[in-house]
């Protein structure tokens, strides 16, 4: 849930225009949903899509950034959306900055 509802309008004129953020956790995904074809899944991968908003709104909100995560079949998964404003926006680009956080953590991951 976010607490930015929950923020005083005073304290929110004080923010500006801050980047959109989104974080969710599904917590474990159940099994079920890792057997398409009745048979376990060695990955999860979940895309997320934001519809209807467009370059402009992104500029408005002066970018996105959408992390979402949970477990399945004992794998912890991470799912980004991202989007910064007169920035090279690209997967691939996404995917390294992904790999570099990770990295600081002393992480590594397959990307999908």
């Amino acid at each position: 849930m976010s607490v930015v509802p929950l923020l005083p309008k005073r304290l929110l004129k004080l923010a500006g225009n801050p980047t959109g953020v989104v974080a969710t956790s599904l917590g474990v995904v159940p099994p079920a949903a890792t057997r398409p074809d009745g048979t376990d899944a060695d990955y999860l991968a979940m895309k997320m899509h934001y519809p209807g908003v467009t370059t402009a709104m992104m500029h408005r909100f002066g970018g996105l950034q959408i992390v979402g995560s949970g477990t399945a079949n004992g794998h912890v998964f991470v799912t980004v959306l991202g989007y910064q404003p007169g920035q090279h926006n690209s997967n691939d680009g996404l995917r390294h900055d992904l790999s570099s956080a990770l990295k600081g953590f002393s992480l590594t991951g397959t990307f999908l």
